[in-house]
């Protein structure tokens, strides 16, 4: 490898030190190594940057690690959904997952959704899940778009307990959005890391270094490229610019005429 090595994760940086870009298959598994159980995890960035397909990857190596997943969808439809559930997801309508769901360890709370001005009617859904999630302990709960849980949802407080008090439970939070509107100072303070795709504009770059407490993280937001992710460890401000290898489809044999 050329590049830097990770392994200085846990080691603050030098003031003014500019993120080390580093290839996703030699940074994984430095990342695997630091994380513990309990800490959360922040996904942020436009769409069409490559959230999902970061989410998705940090959960199936958590899985592979032997987490149990549950995973909030609130879309009527889901394309990305539907595959996982074809993958092996279990789908539940409401908690609790029976023993044969629970043994796959891979849940999905997808209600079903009607209009839109009735999606509150499925908060009640979210929240028993969630407390009943909370008091078991040792889950990774993944939000899909965490603004909207705490925008069209109204779940600010739910979601900032979680934040404040899953740690003590083993309990680890995935949250992916657009914004950083939902971010508070107490998440920054926790054991968290951050993900920051490339924003659209200098304005967002702010704003993300202005959320994060980290005003020297926007000239690693300018130095992103397409797809490419800032990773950032917030006991240590420890930054990162990675981006995940690109998944080759297996060529089909050629059909001779």
């Amino acid at each position: 490898m050329t590049q830097s090595s990770p392994r200085a994760m846990r080691t603050p940086p030098t003031p003014q030190q500019q993120a080390e870009r580093v290839d996703w298959n030699d940074l994984l598994p430095e990342f695997l190594d630091a994380f513990e159980e309990g800490q959360h995890i922040a996904i942020i960035g436009p769409t069409g940057e490559g959230k999902t397909t970061f989410s998705v990857s940090i959960l199936d190596e958590f899985h592979r690690l032997g987490a149990s997943e549950l995973f909030l969808a609130n879309k009527n439809r889901d394309p990305l959904l539907t595959k996982l559930v074809q993958s092996g997801w279990s789908r539940i309508t409401s908690w609790p997952p029976d023993y044969a769901q629970r043994q796959g360890r891979r849940v999905i709370l997808w209600p079903s959704y009607g209009r839109a001005s009735r999606a509150k009617s499925n908060r009640p859904i979210f929240e028993y899940a969630l407390d009943m999630a909370l008091l078991e302990g040792h889950w990774v709960v993944y939000f899909d778009e965490m603004r909207y849980f705490i925008e069209q949802m109204g779940m600010r407080s739910l979601v900032d307990e979680y934040w404040n008090g899953a740690r003590s439970s083993g309990l680890t939070v995935i949250a992916a959005s657009q914004g950083t509107t939902w971010i508070n100072k107490t998440m920054i303070r926790q054991e968290s890391w951050l993900v920051l795709f490339r924003p659209r504009s200098l304005e967002e770059m702010k704003e993300y270094a202005d959320a994060i407490g980290d005003r020297d993280a926007v000239e690693d937001l300018r130095a992103l490229k397409r797809h490419e992710f800032l990773l950032v460890h917030t006991p240590n401000g420890r930054r990162f610019i990675s981006k995940l290898p690109v998944r080759r489809e297996t060529a089909r044999p050629e059909v001779r005429r």
